[in-house]
């Protein structure tokens, strides 16, 4: 209950921002996109809580393109791969999921990397740990678990494609 209430803040902010957001769009007449707009919420919920950082606007494109990757990703791998039942056809990739997946990938894996080395650049001017990253950082300086940066990007991996499956499912 304790970590619930710590988050309060959070939560009333993005939901504020939310409200903003639409109360604008009353006053200009622009049409609502609920979906759209929850997505964002949560999304930047979530990303506020793990990163420490938001990965999307209202106004913008970001979270559809957020979104995009992610379902990308949770497409591959979802995807019967006839190459996993015929492994002669393994090196020709005749669906392309392999070739597909590895685009998406490759995209949130360079969304990662981006704030694992800002998170770095940033650790030596502040002490504060606020969410995830910096507490696998702190684990990962002090020796406390064999992880790499590696590791971690993959964890953020599954922990961002589990939200937005989970949140489909809501």
């Amino acid at each position: 209950m304790q970590t619930l209430d710590a988050s309060q803040g959070l939560r009333r902010e993005k939901l504020q921002k939310l409200c903003d957001y639409v109360n604008e769009c009353c006053e200009t007449g622009q049409d609502v996109d609920i979906g759209q707009a929850a997505f964002t919420t949560s999304l930047n919920l979530m990303s506020a809580t793990l990163y420490s950082k938001e990965f999307a606007q209202f106004n913008t494109d970001s979270s559809q393109e957020m979104k995009e990757v992610v379902w990308g990703v949770m497409k591959c791998v979802g995807t019967p791969n006839f190459a996993d039942y015929f492994p002669v056809l393994k090196s020709f990739d005749p669906q392309g999921i392999l070739r597909q997946g590895k685009i998406y990938f490759d995209k949130l894996f360079a969304i990662f990397d981006e704030i694992i080395d800002e998170k770095l650049k940033n650790r030596s001017r502040s002490t504060e740990k606020n969410d995830l990253i910096d507490a696998l950082i702190e684990i990962i300086q002090r020796d406390e678990a064999e992880l790499s940066r590696n590791d971690i990007k993959h964890l953020l991996l599954v922990i961002s494609v589990h939200f937005c499956y989970y949140f489909e499912k809501v």
